[in-house]
């Protein structure tokens, strides 16, 4: 069936929330190690933007990054620029995996 004639979806609202404003509050509140993984089907290029511009891109120790059709490098650049070393692996054209660790 298409969309349409589909009788059994259900709408949800949903809210979006600011990455830096939800990072702030935990951050403060944990001293531990801290990881983050992100798999966000082409929204991590922003993530890790908004992230590094907010300096708190740092206060992460390992980082796990799926990154989806733009490419590595910009990512890459910005983890190298926030002093962690990586290991970036291509799993496709599309699509590859970053671990970056301080």
């Amino acid at each position: 069936p298409t969309i349409n004639q589909r009788n059994d979806l259900i709408k949800i609202k949903i809210q979006l929330k600011n990455i830096v404003e939800v990072f702030q509050d935990i951050l403060i509140k944990n001293n531990k190690f801290k990881l983050l993984k992100i798999d966000c089907e082409g929204g991590e290029y922003e993530i890790i933007e908004a992230l590094a511009d907010s300096k708190l891109l740092t206060s992460f120790d390992v980082l796990l990054i799926e990154w989806h059709d733009r490419g590595p490098e910009l990512i890459e650049t910005i983890l190298l620029k926030n002093n962690y070393k990586l290991i970036s692996r291509g799993l496709s054209k599309i699509s590859g995996m970053i671990y970056a660790f301080k």
